[in-house]
Order: C-alpha cells, then structure tokens, then sequence
C-alpha cells in the first residue's frame, strides 16, 4: 500500500482578491491557522482599496489576470489542464457600501459581472454589506465600529498571525459559524472552502 506523502506537492486551490487592509488580515489569519498554501492578492498590502467598480478594471487590464497564461505564469502553483487553472476558485471579498450603482452591486453579488470574462467559471463574490465593521457587529465579534485608527490594531488583535505547527480548525470553523449565523454577509462560503481544502490535506 503506498503512503501518502506529507511532502507531495500542495497545489494552491484558491485566490483571494481582497478589499482592503482588515479583509488581508483575516484572510491571512485563515491562511495561517489552516496552512494553506492561498494566494492573496491586495493593493499596495491593504493600504489602497479595491472596490467593487475597479474590480473588472483589475481582472481585464492588469498583466495577472487578462490572460490564463499570464496568470499561470504569475502563480505558479495552481494545478493547470490544458492550459487553464483546475480544482481553483478565486474569492473577491469587497464591501458593497463604496458601490453606488445599484445594478453593478447587484451584478458584483450574483456573479454576472464578470460575463466575457475567462475567469468567470472560477469566481465566486463574497460580500460585506454594507462593510466589514457592520458584519463584525453583527457577527458580536467587536462592540463597536473601530475608527480608521484602530481599524489595524484591532484585527491584528482579533485575527493574530501564529507560527504554530498544527492546523487549528477549532477556531476557523468558530469563524465560520458567526460569518453563517449573519445576514450581511456571505463571507462564511470563503471560510468553508478552505477548511474543506485543509482537510483535503489532512494525512490519512
């Protein structure tokens, strides 16, 4: 019988697009505490937002993503057939209250923003409405929308980056649980995802 190899190569099955500085925190927090081999991708590391407008400009112009070849040149690592990423998903996880058309938010949420686009098939939009701070409140995971000041301090606080060996699922599938249990967002779909992939890791 053969073994399964901890050492065999771990291809990255997911890319998250995220909004700002707090949605890199927790995305990086999930990362850390599953040890996934996730992509992430920002403006300047949070300090720039990308908003749910500039999201097409980003996918059609940008030298990453315009092109399948590009993007598997660019990363790696993702399992491709025939020339196009497999067993893949790209998150874009933006807050809707920076979208003031209607219709571009409502086609951001269902998915039909991205029609033409050769990345469609792998991308699923995950939503904060109206931001991150209002889901953080309804999830009771903070008492009050911190202040542009604080907003740094107090995810690295909720969200901390460990170097601990083992996969701590315990408090990612706690994280899942508040994101499920709150209308305002589907940010838990993201959360899922990957702790089906961690456990699709797990040595048997």
């Amino acid at each position: 019988m053969r073994l399964k190899s901890k050492f065999q190569c771990q291809y990255c099955k997911a890319l998250a697009v995220v909004h700002g500085a707090s949605e890199l925190q927790i995305v990086r927090y999930v990362k850390s505490m599953l040890h996934l081999p996730l992509e992430i991708y920002s403006r300047d590391n949070g300090g720039n937002s990308i908003q749910i407008n500039g999201l097409m400009n980003i996918l059609n112009n940008s030298s990453d993503f315009n092109k399948p070849k590009n993007f598997l040149k660019k990363y790696s690592n993702i399992e491709s057939k025939k020339g196009m990423p497999v067993n893949f998903k790209v998150f874009p996880i933006m807050d809707t209250d920076d979208c003031a058309d209607d219709e571009i938010r409502e086609d951001y949420i269902d998915g039909t923003l991205f029609d033409g686009h050769w990345m469609k098939p792998y991308l699923k939009s995950i939503y904060n409405s109206p931001s991150l701070e209002d889901v953080m409140l309804g999830c009771e995971l903070i008492e009050r929308k911190p202040s542009d000041k604080e907003k740094t301090s107090t995810y690295k606080e909720l969200f901390p980056i460990t170097n601990c060996n083992n996969t701590n699922y315990e408090e990612i599938e706690e994280l899942y649980n508040r994101f499920k249990g709150c209308n305002k967002t589907n940010f838990e779909l993201f959360i899922e995802y990957c702790l089906e992939w961690a456990r699709g890791n797990k040595i048997k």
